[in-house]
């Protein structure tokens, strides 16, 4: 289709015109807009900078960008100064002074005695050149005795020569060591060799090297942690039954925690292994399915015969079967008002239904509705209509599709709508074109 606007056409319709692209949905609008650029391809479109350059930065403006002071291999200018006339490249900055003494010269100069005690006699005025001579300790002014003046000198006391360091890091281990050496360590350190006794040299009246303290039994016996932890019922031997007074036992055991039993409080006398606290329930043939799901008889469980009913007299409603009630949502039962207020939310049935809603026609969004093709409207306007859409006909023609409308339409006031003059401008193209395909054919 073609779309207008205005009294120009889009540049869709003009492709789709030509066959170039096709409008999957030509009911509506076509979005952004739609430039005529000449060559233009998806590689144009996703990579411009390399397909078409952008338009580069100004001069005047590209010199204050960061990017133009780092460009490689370029000398980084003030941007004031870009673009100022520049010296040759042999000018050169400073100040020219008279040739001199080059510098290999002052290092490289030999000095006669006679130089170096001028230079020294210059130099002797300064005090660190007094304090600190070169080449010689730092002088403080001490007065010191003329033993110690002397070049030979040496403070200090003189060490006689002992053992090498080697043997001092490395000792030799066969070396045996002196015993008042080793008694010495032990007193000082508590240096005893492994396994050595510890001595306090007590005067025992028995020989401390073979003497044993304590009693010997006699009567050896084995098997010492059997017997501890099972005491009571070691080899079959039971423990002889001991009368101890009630009272003394009582007082056990609520005194003394038993192992795996709970403590006796005294509250009450020990019961036995079966016995259960509270009060025994009486058998009853209610149980607990029969309180969640109930006893009733089937014919119990039937609904009322007045389920739904008013029993109340005065209040039961007698009416048809097929009685509606309430008002429609759609009001067709009420004309329609030849001017619809903004504030009437009422349907009369010419309101869109949600089929147009989600597949609307192609003109709407133009503003024109369906019923603007069915509305009768009289011959002046329908020629008119079919004239700015580029239908001209000569009068005899158009008189012609006219009665043909009129006639499908069975309308005899002169007027007929869009629609079907439309089909009868269409069903007059298809006899025309199969007249020319097959030969000649009435029209009518």
């Amino acid at each position: 289709s073609t779309q207008r606007h205005g009294d120009e056409i889009s540049f869709c319709d003009k492709m789709s015109n030509l066959g170039k692209y096709r409008d999957q949905y030509p009911s509506i609008a076509t979005a952004g807009k739609v430039t005529t650029v000449p060559n233009e391809t998806t590689a144009t479109c996703i990579r411009p900078d390399v397909v078409q350059q952008a338009p580069s930065t100004p001069p005047e403006i590209r010199r204050y960008r960061k990017s133009f002071q780092e460009e490689p291999g370029k000398r980084i200018v003030h941007p004031a100064a870009v673009g100022d006339p520049l010296p040759p490249p042999s000018f050169t900055y400073g100040r020219r002074v008279p040739s001199g003494e080059h510098v290999e010269q002052l290092f490289n100069q030999t000095q006669t005695p006679l130089d170096g005690y001028l230079t020294q006699k210059q130099e002797g005025i300064y005090q660190s050149t007094k304090r600190e001579p070169l080449g010689k300790a730092y002088k403080r002014g001490y007065q010191l005795p003329e033993t110690v003046q002397s070049p030979e000198f040496k403070y200090g006391v003189t060490t006689k020569s002992s053992q090498p360091a080697k043997e001092l890091l490395f000792p030799n281990a066969s070396l045996a060591e002196d015993s008042n050496i080793h008694n010495l360590y032990i007193k000082s350190h508590a240096d005893f060799a492994p396994g050595e006794q510890r001595k306090r040299d007590y005067n025992w009246p028995v020989d401390r090297d073979s003497h044993r303290f304590g009693v010997v039994d006699k009567e050896r016996q084995t098997d010492g942690v059997a017997q501890v932890l099972k005491p009571d019922t070691y080899k079959e031997s039971y423990p002889k039954t001991a009368i101890v007074p009630k009272q003394i036992e009582d007082f056990r055991a609520v005194a003394t925690d038993a192992l795996g039993t709970t403590k006796n409080i005294g509250h009450a006398a020990p019961q036995p292994s079966d016995f259960r606290y509270g009060v025994r329930t009486r058998s009853n043939e209610y149980g607990t399915k029969e309180c969640l799901q109930g006893t009733y008889r089937p014919e119990e469980m039937q609904p009322e015969p007045d389920l739904g009913r008013s029993t109340k007299p005065g209040w039961r409603n007698s009416t048809e079967i097929n009685r509606v009630f309430g008002a429609p949502s759609i009001r067709t039962d009420i004309p329609k008002k030849s001017v619809k207020s903004v504030a009437d939310h009422t349907n009369y049935g010419d309101e869109p239904q949600a089929g147009d809603l989600l597949f609307p026609d192609r003109f709407v969004y133009r503003g024109v509705e369906q019923t603007d093709f069915t509305t009768p409207r009289p011959k002046d306007e329908i020629r008119e209509l079919f004239n700015e859409i580029g239908y001209r006909y000569d009068d005899a023609t158009f008189e012609d599709l006219f009665r043909t409308a009129s006639f499908s339409s069975r309308r005899s006031d002169g007027c007929v709508s869009i629609k079907s003059m439309m089909d009868c401008v269409l069903e007059k193209q298809v006899k025309e074109n199969l007249s020319n395909s097959f030969g000649s054919v009435s029209l009518l």
